[in-house]
């Protein structure tokens, strides 16, 4: 993703490794978890989330704003889902369901 490569030098100076991976862990543990509590509730799912992983994070002192999670949530979902994605010609990643037209690849 081309924003994500641009994102990608001030991500790593703002967290440690140890950070980043464990910001990677939670966000999988909330895609799974919203995944079974928020079955077919759409954005309630993408929501519910996010919530988690802001939830998670606290407890565990790592700050990130909300764009930070809302992403590494979206990040969880596109490795959770691999074919469900193309690259448009931007280098930007979109569901194929949606190549079409714009939704949010957690929604559907």
């Amino acid at each position: 993703m081309l924003l994500g490569r641009k994102l990608k030098p001030l991500y790593e100076a703002r967290f440690t490794a140890e950070q980043r991976n464990r910001i990677e862990q939670l966000a999988h543990d909330a895609y799974a978890y919203a995944e079974t509590k928020f079955a077919g509730q759409g954005a309630a799912k993408f929501h519910g989330a996010t919530k988690y992983l802001s939830d998670r994070l606290g407890s565990v002192g790592i700050k990130i704003g909300n764009d930070e999670i809302e992403s590494a949530v979206q990040l969880a979902w596109e490795k959770f889902n691999p074919g469900k994605t193309q690259t448009n010609r931007y280098g930007i990643s979109i569901p194929r369901r949606f190549s079409k037209g714009g939704c949010f690849h957690f929604c559907g």
